[in-house]
């Protein structure tokens, strides 16, 4: 019963249901997109949505060049660059003629994958083989010494490199127009064992190791993605088993040796090959993770409000019953007969707890004006035909804090004169044009005073949710692609739903609260049935005191509650 009352309270908030399905989306994207696009790019260029590289290298060291460019179907102009010596170039498998045997020109309309072979680019040393894809920056061409003689393969000629002997040339350079903005590219390089080695990336950022591209468990490919800065250049150095590459004659030295050559030699001081780092599956996971835990806070949030509200309203209950049953024993406890008043609970919190809502049958301001009058605080007389006088003296009595709050709303302007001075008030009407500002003083500090006696709390728990669809979205907005919509949505969304939820749950009874209400909730049931109490008016104060005083704040007083209440037909 209590789960369907609970579900039931849920249900009824068609904003927090909205905002449930829609923020589930993001770590449905989150955890779906996983390996699928890790790379977070703040804008592609213009129509390549991503370049695939892949190699093989053969024994002999002869690699065999795969690069997709993954293009939209505008017709363009490409310029294919390709290493000298490269052979066997094709366009989506068509052999294609190349001048000088570097370049070839051709109109796509589409997605276009090259292929061609290249020899001359591996390096053998005792201790590994070193794959050598990297072009400079420029046209300028630059010689590494083989460091080695010996027959077959690759050993001892001088390695040329220069601006078309990269992983891939300058995409924005050929492929028209593109532009100059950041691209994904995945790339694998496959040789046996490959896996054990490492590879190291100039023009990627950021540079990462990560599972093979469809060959997650093959241990022959070293893969590696990162974003191309400005879709310009990309360069490798692979370092591999020399077991892979076992027809390529040995050079003289050691990979380590041979790699900082290179970038002694070749790499201007600006450029940084950085190692692809292997892959984190839980870092790469991690946006995932922290979109579902904020998920699950929110649903704890939007379940845990009104879980907690039943809850509270049902220890007020055992509370009460547990009273009850200590009556005969002799143990002090509230008086719950209908006719008397309970206890010394003030007219004012006995409205609020009666009502928390306040109708327009009650007032806690009229009540209180009464209840002052009622001690001889103030003075209320009649001045015949429904009109009365309100007399202030300069000096108070002892009063509470909410009491003075009502009384300085009632002096001139709201404001306490100074040096005291009597107050005299002909009404109706008592507030002229202030009620509204009276209205929310004397509201904020009605809470204020019910908070203090612990018979309501503020329901910050709505708030709540603000945060976490504000974090959710930043979440998703920089770390998963293709949510950005979506993640604009939720934050907006969740800012609005928190705020309406909060105003609307405003200050709930606590379980003192509820104890108080069902304590107070008999005695004004008993006042309502006075038909004389409700034509008293507020004079009649000296004739029916403490009665009309909780008539006028539990809505059986409801003409007295009109003339002293600051709300034209509806008293707060």
């Amino acid at each position: 019963m209590q789960i369907r009352k609970l579900v039931t309270q849920i249900l009824r908030r068609p904003g927090a249901i909205l905002l449930v399905v829609l923020l589930g989306l993001l770590p449905l994207r989150a955890w779906s997109s996983g390996g699928d696009d890790p790379i977070t790019i703040d804008r592609r260029a213009d129509g390549l949505d991503s370049i695939t590289w892949t190699a093989s290298v053969a024994p002999s060291g002869r690699i065999a060049v795969r690069v997709h460019y993954d293009l939209d179907d505008t017709e363009r102009m490409f310029d294919v660059r390709v290493p000298a010596g490269a052979r066997y170039l094709a366009v989506d498998g068509d052999p294609t003629a190349a001048d000088a045997g570097r370049f070839a020109s051709i109109e796509i309309d589409g997605p276009v994958t090259i292929t061609y072979e290249l020899e001359g680019h591996v390096r053998r040393y005792r201790d590994g083989a070193l794959v050598i894809l990297a072009g400079a920056y420029g046209d300028e061409e630059r010689n590494i010494d083989g460091g080695g003689g010996g027959s077959g393969g690759d050993g001892g000629d001088d390695l040329t490199l220069g601006g078309d002997y990269g992983l891939f040339t300058c995409p924005r350079c050929y492929l028209d127009p593109i532009g100059s903005y950041d691209t994904p590219v995945f790339a694998a390089l496959y040789a046996p064992g490959a896996a054990a080695g490492e590879a190291l990336l100039n023009g990627l950022d950021p540079v990462r190791r990560d599972a093979p591209l469809d060959d997650s468990d093959n241990p022959d490919v070293i893969s590696f993605l990162g974003s191309d800065v400005d879709t310009g250049d990309v360069s490798m150095l692979a370092v591999i088993p020399a077991a892979a590459v076992p027809d390529v004659a040995r050079s003289d030295g050691d990979v380590a040796s041979a790699v900082a050559d290179f970038r002694a030699r070749f790499t201007d001081p600006s450029d940084q090959f950085r190692v692809a780092e292997p892959f984190d599956d839980a870092v790469d996971r991690l946006p995932a993770w922290i979109l579902t835990a904020l998920y699950g806070l929110l649903l704890l949030v939007l379940v845990g409000g009104p879980w907690w509200a039943g809850r509270t309203q049902r220890a007020a209950r055992r509370a009460i019953e547990r009273a009850v049953e200590r009556q005969g024993g002799g143990a002090e406890v509230p008086r719950l007969s209908g006719s008397s008043k309970p206890n010394d609970l003030s007219p004012a919190m006995a409205a609020l707890v009666v009502n928390p809502a306040i109708d327009r049958k009650q007032s806690f301001v009229a009540a209180t004006i009464l209840d002052l009058a009622r001690r001889r605080v103030i003075t209320i007389s009649s001045l015949g035909k429904g009109r009365f006088r309100i007399e202030i003296p300069a000096q108070l009595s002892t009063v509470s804090d909410f009491e003075r709050a009502v009384l300085t709303q009632l002096r001139p302007l709201g404001v306490q004169p100074s040096p005291p001075k009597a107050t005299e008030i002909v009404a109706p009407p008592v507030w002229h044009g202030r009620a509204p500002l009276v209205v929310r003083a004397l509201g904020r500090a009605l809470v204020k005073e019910g908070i203090r006696n612990k018979l309501i709390r503020r329901n910050r728990f709505p708030l709540l949710i603000v945060p976490i669809a504000i974090a959710m979205g930043i979440v998703a907005l920089r770390e998963v692609d293709g949510l950005a919509v979506p993640a604009w949505i939720a934050m907006i969304l969740g800012t609005l739903v928190g705020l309406t939820t909060s105003v609307k749950a405003g200050t709930p009874l606590t379980a003192a609260g509820h104890e108080q209400r069902a304590i107070w909730s008999d005695y004004a049931t008993w006042l309502s049935g006075d038909r004389d109490l409700r034509q008293a008016e507020a004079p009649d104060i000296e004739i029916l005191g403490e009665v009309l005083v909780y008539g006028a704040a539990l809505g059986a007083a409801p003409k007295a509650a009109r003339a002293l209440s600051p709300v034209p037909n509806g008293p707060p």
